[in-house]
């Protein structure tokens, strides 16, 4: 079984995983885990991925902003598919990514890459059995961060050195239009993220609920 949580960086996915995962493993008679890039970076589970020979936030705050076009989406995708490859999806478990492709699906077609090459790339991956979209605009985002003091990733604000509020704003933009628009086409669950992190995390316990048989 597989679910994606996905939307907009900074959207509260992380907060809202940290939450879901006890849930589940509450509610389901199944072992649960999450998949992210940073799983790749393991090397007590991993040990194949001893090639990176740097520490995860300098992969992606130093390295990934210099890499170029379809060679930055290809490692992205490649850093997903370590740990899936690795220990793939069992019928018997519940993996819950956090954005996973889909996500980084958006963010590189933001940044000019070809859709249609991009839906290629991922159709190696399982269809998640259910995806749900945390649907906030990225100047909601910015507001929070503003309030929490916190800083952007060169990665959300298009790769460029200068990871002002104006980079981050023009790229999650083009980011957050074209998930929103992928949340409809695909049928995507829609969950208003703007609320409170409370009702935020009722909505995706609700529809979770929905979706499969609880066995506990």
């Amino acid at each position: 079984m597989l679910i994606n949580l996905l939307g907009c960086d900074g959207c509260g996915k992380s907060t809202q995983l940290r939450q879901v995962i006890p849930w589940l493993e509450a509610h389901y008679d199944r072992p649960v885990r999450s998949l992210a890039k940073r799983d790749a970076l393991n090397l007590a589970a991993i040990p194949e991925a001893r090639y990176f020979g740097c520490d995860y936030r300098t992969l992606m705050y130093e390295i990934l902003p210099e890499m170029r076009g379809a060679s930055r989406a290809l490692f992205l995708f490649n850093l997903l598919a370590i740990p899936l490859c690795h220990q793939p999806v069992q019928p018997d478990e519940i993996v819950i990514l956090d954005g996973g492709w889909q996500k980084h699906v958006a963010t590189e077609m933001a940044l000019g890459l070809d859709e249609h090459w991009l839906t290629q790339l991922i159709s190696i991956f399982p269809q998640p059995d259910l995806t749900i979209f945390l649907d906030v605009e990225p100047a909601t985002i910015l507001g929070w961060r503003r309030h929490n003091h916190e800083t952007h990733a060169p990665y959300e604000c298009g790769n460029q050195p200068d990871c002002s509020d104006a980079r981050f704003l023009a790229h999650m933009n083009k980011v957050y239009r074209i998930l929103h628009r992928q949340s409809q086409e695909q049928n995507w669950t829609r969950i208003d993220g703007k609320q409170p992190a409370t009702a935020v995390f009722e909505a995706i316990t609700r529809t979770l609920a929905a979706t499969f048989e609880p066995t506990r």
